[in-house]
C-alpha cells in the first residue's frame, strides 16, 4: 500500500495522508513524529482537511475529533516508512 502525503497549513501538523479503502489516516507532525490511525471514516478525513468549523484549524479538529477518540487506534511510525518519489512523499506499508 502506498499513500501520498499532502502538506497542510497548520502550526502542529505537517503532512496528512489517507487511504479510503482501508480507512487509514497518516499524520506527520512538525516535530517529526508520525502516526498511523486506523478505522478513520472518509467523512472524518474530509472534515479534518477543512479544519475545525469554528476557525478552520486543522490542528484543533485533529485534537478534538481524532486524537482523543478511542475508536481510532494509533501507532507511531518510523521515518523509514516514508519514501520520496518525483518530489512527493509517500507512506509505504
Amino acid at each position: 500500500m502506498k499513500i501520498e502525503m499532502i502538506p497542510v497549513r497548520s502550526s502542529n501538523l505537517k503532512e496528512i495522508g489517507y487511504d479510503h479503502k482501508n480507512e487509514l489516516l497518516i499524520i506527520i507532525f512538525h516535530k517529526g513524529d508520525a502516526y498511523r490511525y486506523t478505522n478513520v471514516p472518509y467523512d472524518t478525513y474530509t472534515q479534518l482537511m477543512k479544519g475545525d468549523p469554528d476557525n478552520n484549524s486543522i490542528g484543533k479538529y485533529f485534537c478534538a475529533h481524532i486524537r482523543t477518540n478511542p475508536q481510532y487506534r494509533y501507532s507511531k511510525l518510523r521515518e523509514k516508512s516514508f519514501k520520496d518519489h518525483d518530489g512527493k512523499k509517500f507512506y509505504v506499508e
